[in-house]
């Protein structure tokens, strides 16, 4: 959290590599558990990502991993509307067998 807070101090609030940092540690802190704490970072990135255009793939994974945080909140709707596009965006983008893919089918529930 502390390379965060200091890329927050020096960088641009734009800067690709707050949002990567941002990503990488809801990554960890969603395989941690801690889903609650996830999501703030992992709706941020996935926020920069919609807004500097990122390649439709990138917002999928985004969406991925913030939906897959939520559902384990308990938060299933909300969870649904952001696995079910990035769902169908990665089977167009990567194919049903990308590891990408299985991570979002996987988490609405599916095998």
């Amino acid at each position: 959290r502390s390379a965060l807070h200091v890329q927050q101090a020096q960088l641009q609030p734009d800067d690709r590599r707050i949002e990567l940092t941002q990503a990488e540690l809801g990554r960890v802190l969603a395989g941690s558990g801690r889903h609650r704490e996830a999501v703030t970072l992992l709706r941020a990135s996935l926020e920069s990502r919609q807004r500097r255009g990122a390649s439709p793939a990138s917002v999928a994974i985004a969406q991925t991993r913030l939906g897959a945080s939520l559902g384990a909140l308990g938060r299933r709707e909300e969870a649904v509307a952001l696995l079910r596009p990035a769902l169908a965006t990665l089977m167009a983008e990567r194919g049903p067998d990308d590891p990408r893919t299985r991570e979002a089918r996987q988490a609405l529930g599916g095998p």
